[in-house]
């Protein structure tokens, strides 16, 4: 059975692809079609949604950011629900 998955990446250089997001499959070899997208508005790649994540925690720490903690969210989930 033939497996096949559209992802999006950046060309490194004329060899190298650089994917947003791994592959669910393991090595071997596979056929590759390029389709080149325009660029972002931004004027650059977009970040994969973990870089993202890494991101805003880093930028969390820096401002001192202390999230609340689990019994907090809890409590206010079960007083929600009323129980």
């Amino acid at each position: 059975m033939i497996q096949s998955f559209v992802m999006t990446g950046t060309l490194a250089d004329g060899m190298t692809v650089r994917l947003d997001d791994p592959l669910p499959v393991t090595a071997g070899r596979v056929a590759v079609t390029v389709t080149v997208l325009e660029p972002e508005p931004t004027g650059g790649p977009r970040p994969s949604f973990t870089e993202w994540l890494a991101e805003l925690r880093r930028q969390q720490d820096a401002r001192g950011f202390v999230p609340r903690p689990a019994e907090e969210i809890d409590a206010d989930i079960r007083e929600l629900r009323g129980e």
